[in-house]
């Protein structure tokens, strides 16, 4: 805000967006624009869900699967950022909640090309993660029963992240 600069963030820590949306009253003063969530997840997803709920009206359920999976899976990729996050927010029966990262863990099938299939099973991992739904379980709180964010990666990516995660190497504190 002191400098005058413009700012893109392309986001995934939901409690950052909180507080650079404190800041639109200061920004609009100075002719500043922040964007927050402008990534993929948060970001595109976000909009798409968003306009979905419009197109449709009364939206029961809405359910995102991301997955920015390498076309040639690898037994050694390492974790992105996202599975740091230790909540994953998300609505049930209407109400905002939350969820441990491997919470409601679970394959779901996939297409692929025969030499990937070789690899993955045919299947991917899909389990709920933190950030990539930004802010929509506050805005359709009350409106949509069911909205929830899942992040998709090759089978035995849990298996390898959970003594990650347990061991306390995600944490963002030492």
């Amino acid at each position: 805000m002191d400098a005058g600069v413009h700012c893109a963030d392309l986001g995934g820590n939901t409690e950052i967006v909180f507080q650079q949306k404190e800041l639109d009253a200061e920004a609009k003063h100075r002719n500043v624009s922040v964007i927050p969530d402008c990534g993929l997840a948060p970001g595109m997803v976000n909009v798409l869900a968003a306009e979905g709920i419009r197109r449709v009206g009364d939206a029961e359920s809405v359910k995102i699967y991301v997955g920015g999976l390498p076309q040639h899976p690898s037994p050694a990729q390492l974790p992105d950022r996202v599975l740091a996050r230790r909540r994953a927010r998300l609505l049930h029966d209407a109400v905002l909640g939350a969820a441990r990262w491997q919470a409601g863990a679970r394959r779901r099938p996939f297409r692929a090309r025969a030499r990937d299939v070789s690899t993955t099973g045919g299947q991917l991992e899909a389990f709920h993660t933190g950030g990539g739904i930004s802010t929509l379980p506050w805005a359709y709180e009350g409106k949509v029963r069911t909205m929830e964010y899942k992040t998709l990666r090759y089978r035995g990516n849990i298996g390898i992240m959970r003594p990650i995660r347990e061991l306390g190497l995600l944490d963002l504190t030492p």
